[in-house]
């Protein structure tokens, strides 16, 4: 047997190792390329879903406050034409929530101060 005759099958196993090795290599690649772009649009989505739901409370406080406000609006009229139509007994009213508050502040001053 000659030299030439003979053909080494090492360097063609080594040559298909590292070419699936570098296969494998680059499909490895491919699929954490996929996974952090699907990261990336999950993140994105879920930050986009926050500034909605943030916006959605924003306006949801803002439309209680008007609410309150009006709400306090129409109470005070309320009571406004309450004294206007009834100034005697707003004022017995009055008098007795002042007298009532002040039996109050009295009877917790008096428990606080025995202990």
């Amino acid at each position: 047997m000659s030299d030439e005759s003979f053909v080494n099958p090492v360097p063609t196993l080594i040559d298909r190792a590292n070419h699936r090795a570098d296969h494998m290599l680059h499909s490895t690649e491919q699929a954490a390329q996929n996974a952090l772009d699907t990261l990336m649009e999950s993140a994105q989505g879920v930050k986009s879903e926050a500034a909605k739901l943030g916006q959605r409370g924003l306006d949801a406080l803002h439309d209680g406050g008007l609410q309150l406000r009006e709400s306090a609006h129409k109470a005070g009229e309320r009571t406004r034409d309450y004294i206007r139509d009834e100034p005697v007994k707003a004022v017995l009213v009055a008098a007795a929530t002042g007298a009532a508050l002040m039996a109050l502040v009295s009877l917790l001053n008096r428990s606080s101060s025995h202990r």
